[in-house]
């Protein structure tokens, strides 16, 4: 089965911001201030949700990252939700509404996500492809002379195997990224959810693409897989045989 990742490019409009303002219900340091809880577990509480001002020469999108302080969450429609929900989406995200409020109108069929649960068993780590990027620092404990980065790709036998490295990287200030990811045959999951070193986008079956498809949603970019970022967005990308 063909998995896409869903993409959401920056909405395109005629001129100001799309996102203009961000109306706060309570100050930021707040403990139910969603900004200040984490994808990966469970929300179980009423998390209190910043209002977001849309500019008034976009059309919203079906999906968007609506960043600042309330970063990485996504932002998606009923439309989209209803579609995830009903293929198994709520065994690992949680939607709270959220209100946009554009040309003075409050928009209320939006919803804002909390990833709680991952699918990484499903990852075929001996048949993706990592970057690991090595970081030497030249200098003394007073000032910093140089950087110098080396990339060596990688693969794991096991997410046992890759969480290990993903460790030892990160305590030493290096870094960990995807460059090809392949699931394994036996994944017959719809809606998947992978952690922060593969990708925080919503991951779908081509089942549920046709349906995205088949509904006309707005503003959403399905890009393979199994496909690199550099053969899909590069100057020659295949991207551009699919969006403009």
């Amino acid at each position: 089965m063909k998995y896409f990742e869903l993409k959401h490019p920056s909405p395109a409009g005629t001129k100001g911001e799309f996102i203009e303002e961000f109306y706060y219900k309570a100050p930021i340091r707040d403990e139910n201030f969603i900004g200040n809880h984490y994808n990966g577990k469970i929300i179980d509480f009423s998390p209190i949700i910043p209002a977001i001002e849309i500019g008034r020469f976009y059309r919203v999108p079906d999906l968007f990252s609506p960043g600042g302080s309330i970063a990485p969450r996504l932002v998606l429609s009923d439309l989209l939700k209803e579609i995830l929900i009903e293929n198994g989406a709520e065994e690992k995200i949680q939607f709270f509404p959220i209100i946009l409020i554009q040309e003075g109108r409050s928009l209320n069929n939006f919803w804002i996500t909390n990833f709680f649960s991952y699918d990484n068993e499903f990852v075929d780590f001996k048949n993706s492809l990592f970057v690991e990027e090595i970081v030497t620092r030249e200098g003394n404990r007073f000032i910093q002379l140089k950087f110098n980065s080396k990339f060596f790709e990688k693969r794991f036998e096991n997410l046992d195997e890759f969480i290990k490295r993903v460790d030892e990287l990160y305590n030493a200030n290096n870094s960990i990224t995807t460059k090809k990811l392949q699931l394994l045959e036996s994944c017959d999951k719809d809606v998947l959810i992978l952690d922060e070193c593969m990708s925080l986008d919503i991951i779908v079956s081509e089942r549920i693409k046709l349906k995205i498809e088949e509904k006309g949603l707005y503003g959403i970019e399905f890009k393979p897989l199994e496909i690199s970022d550099e053969e899909w967005y590069g100057p020659n990308g295949l991207r551009k045989q699919f969006y403009k």
